[in-house]
């Protein structure tokens, strides 16, 4: 659970869901970070692999989270990567995505 600076919780679950039934994600995890400006609190940050890499594809996710997520449930930050990391039991691997 990822408690914003503003007492909403957010579950990366939620957005995870959300994520995965836009047409151009292929796979997705969410995080929570530290947030820039409150610093005892978090922000979801999505890790985006799509179907196809393009930037029309990109800027299709972000106006789909624009359009089908609360405000409080947006990410603060998408980032596209190639694949998720995965541990050894072929589950996604969040730790390594918290690292950045």
């Amino acid at each position: 659970m990822i408690v914003r600076y503003d007492g909403q919780k957010v579950f990366p679950l939620e957005i995870e869901t959300a994520l995965l039934v836009c047409p151009n994600v292929k796979d997705c995890a969410v995080v929570g970070i530290v947030g820039p400006s409150h610093p005892q609190s978090s922000v979801p940050v999505a890790y985006v692999v799509l179907k196809e890499r393009s930037l029309t594809n990109k800027n299709v996710v972000n106006q789909y989270c624009k359009k089908h997520l609360p405000t409080y449930l947006q990410p603060y930050k998408i980032i596209y990567i190639m694949e998720l990391p995965h541990n050894i039991m072929g589950k996604t691997d969040y730790s390594q995505l918290n690292q950045d």
